[in-house]
């Protein structure tokens, strides 16, 4: 893998040449005064071309969702080891992958209760945690989202006061100015989000269904 560099927290074996690698904790987290501090750890794989697109991948947003970590460590893992062997539509991006972007929730969920779903923000003196697929600024208070605290779907008090969403956005801008283009993916991520999340929102609404005849 001759000219490939990679940032972060992947050790994968490779097939050729080592890699670089830098750790980089990118803010800290809610639970840094507990002792039970989180990282946003972000890992780019790329071959310096000036040339590539970005792709971001990111997972772990819903701290109980424990596949999403465990695919985008897997996809990570894999363009590592066979990144010599993979075809120009791969090796033509800088691949930025955050494998856990909720890491406070995400522990919580292996060591309190397996259905936690937000982050461990502090609110009203309390840890009611912040749905953060709720707390982009696009669609921010719309349908679909509570201020409630408690709720499920607490969407924060205001658009990106998450450290979890204000680290994606730094870094997705940042990425885009070091590349001088314009960045429109956090937008469309937030669409995205909000479509993925629709079926959950539709079903909390509905009432429930009367039950079947035998």
């Amino acid at each position: 893998m001759e000219g490939v560099t990679t940032s972060g927290i992947l050790h994968a074996n490779s097939t050729s040449d080592p890699h670089t690698r830098e750790e980089e904790s990118i803010y800290d987290s809610a639970e840094e005064d507990s002792g039970d501090a989180g990282v946003f750890q972000l890992l780019k794989i790329s071959n310096s071309n000036a040339t590539n697109s970005r792709v971001w991948l990111d997972a772990g947003i819903h701290s109980r969702e424990w596949i999403g970590p465990a695919v985008a460590t897997y996809i990570a893992n894999y363009i590592l080891k066979n990144y010599s062997d993979l075809p120009g539509s791969l090796t033509n991006k800088d691949w930025y992958i955050v494998p856990v972007v909720n890491a406070d929730g995400y522990e919580y969920t292996h060591t309190q209760d397996r259905m936690w779903r937000k982050n461990r923000a502090r609110y009203q003196g309390q840890c009611f945690g912040v749905d953060l697929n709720r707390n982009f600024s696009l669609g921010w208070g719309e349908r679909g989202s509570s201020e409630i605290p408690s709720h499920v779907l607490y969407r924060g008090p205001r658009p990106f006061s998450e450290p979890e969403s204000v680290a994606i956005k730094h870094s997705e801008l940042s990425a885009a100015r070091r590349r001088g283009i314009k960045n429109d993916f956090l937008a469309a991520r937030t669409k995205r989000v909000q479509r993925s999340d629709a079926r959950l929102t539709a079903a909390a609404a509905a009432p429930p269904r009367a039950p079947r005849r035998a």
